[in-house]
This record gives structure tokens, C-alpha cells and sequence, in this order.
């Protein structure tokens, strides 16, 4: 689903029937600013999620609370300024990939990746 012009509301409306998904692609969309808890509430067996460009400034606490099976998470190029413990809760410690490059970073509180024992790339 990338570089379909998707918006927040058309994201929550594709999405509602596609909770077995295992990879999502939807970079180049521009469903920012904010990308909420609801958007992927119940999507349990998702691996790969790629949100690159966006135009994401905020995640709200628990997005991927559900994704317990969540390896590679891509969100590079958006305009996110900060990352604590709770945007990232729900991926267990499979979490290998978390790509954040090109962001607006300025905070990472402590303790964001202290439990991801096996990122291999940041």
C-alpha cells in the first residue's frame, strides 16, 4: 500500500478487515501527524510494519502494544522528536530492526531500549 496518497482516516478504514496480516507497507503516505493507539489495536501476529515518510510527528503510547511478534519496525524520514519506553511498548525483545534515521529526535528517555536484547540495527 505504498505511495497510494493513503490519509489517517483511510489507514484506519483499509485496515479494519486485515487483523492476520503479518507485514504491512505503507511508506510514502501521509497519515501523520499523530498515528494512534486504535490504528493497529488487535493486529497480534504483525512482524514488519514499514511507516517510513510518514509525516508522523507523535505516536501514541502503546501503538504496538498488541504486536508481541513485531521484528522489524521502520520509521525513518518522519518528524518524530522523542522516544520513551511506552511509544515502543508491545514488541517483545524479537525486535531486531528499528529503523529511526532522518527523524527530528532531541529526547530518548531512559530505559527505551534497555529490554530489546536483540536489536542488531538502531
Amino acid at each position: 500500500m505504498q505511495d497510494n496518497l493513503l490519509s489517517f482516516g483511510d489507514l484506519k478504514i483499509i485496515l479494519k478487515g486485515l487483523k492476520r496480516i503479518t507485514k504491512l507497507d505503507i511508506k510514502n503516505n501521509k497519515i501523520g501527524p499523530n498515528l494512534t493507539k486504535d490504528v493497529f489495536a488487535g493486529f497480534d501476529n504483525m512482524e514488519h510494519i514499514d511507516l517510513r515518510r510518514c509525516h508522523l510527528e507523535n505516536i501514541e503510547n502503546g501503538t504496538f502494544h498488541a504486536m508481541k511478534n513485531l521484528s522489524k519496525l521502520y520509521l525513518s524520514w518522519n518528524m518524530l522528536s522523542h522516544i520513551t519506553p511506552e511509544t515502543l511498548e508491545g514488541p517483545s525483545d524479537q525486535l531486531s530492526f528499528l529503523i529511526l534515521k532522518g527523524n527530528y529526535i532531541r529526547t530518548v528517555a531512559d530505559g527505551t531500549f534497555s529490554r530489546f536484547t536483540y536489536l542488531r540495527r538502531l
